[in-house]
């Protein structure tokens, strides 16, 4: 049984179909976008304690599963594609992975110790940036990871509007680190 997606979460859905599914892995080594933003992520799996609560949402392939496994994070993945759910169920079967709606999370208050969303911002229009972001805040206890496609950042006032549309939704929450992972993408680590 495939979870109701709201029609927000459909646009992200649609666009990782099987086939995309199939390829997403193989492309995005091929390119290199994804070594050094493993690296910065899995350090901060490994700094949380045995037993910590971590929601990757989008939790795409599962591409760090094996890392939460090893250090005996409890791990709760979502995904609006079932094809990426797929994907992740194979690479980590203890985990709980199902398909979800990051707008609608099916978890109660401060449920997860870290909330990981990587590579989800650019696919969603800016006005959906503050919904997403409360139901990623609502569920995480104090500490959010996103990672962000902002182009023109080197320039003094070229940030991409998605940015600063995630920076007025921050509410009490606040930017701790903005890390340039590769190109335009940044790692932006988000505290209470």
């Amino acid at each position: 049984m495939i979870a109701k997606i709201s029609d927000r979460a459909k646009k992200a859905r649609g666009f990782f179909s099987k086939a995309r599914a199939d390829e997403y892995e193989r492309q995005a080594r091929r390119r290199g976008l994804w070594q050094p933003e493993q690296e910065l992520i899995e350090r901060i799996l490994r700094e949380l304690p045995p037993g910590s609560r971590v929601l990757d949402a989008p939790v795409g392939t599962g591409r760090f599963l094996r890392v939460c496994a090893e250090r005996g994070l409890e791990v709760t993945g979502i995904d609006a594609s079932p094809h990426m759910v797929r994907k992740a169920k194979a690479r980590g079967p203890k985990a709980d992975i199902r398909v979800g709606d990051i707008f609608n999370l099916d978890a109660p208050d401060q449920a997860f110790d870290l909330v990981l969303s990587i590579r989800f911002l650019h696919l969603i229009d800016d006005a959906d940036v503050p919904l997403a972001w409360r139901e990623l805040s609502r569920v995480a206890r104090d500490r959010v990871i996103v990672t962000a496609y902002i182009p023109d950042q080197h320039e003094p006032r070229g940030s991409h509007e998605r940015l600063h549309v995630l920076e007025r939704s921050l509410g009490p929450w606040e930017i701790a680190s903005r890390t340039r992972i590769h190109g335009d993408w940044y790692l932006i680590d988000i505290r209470r």
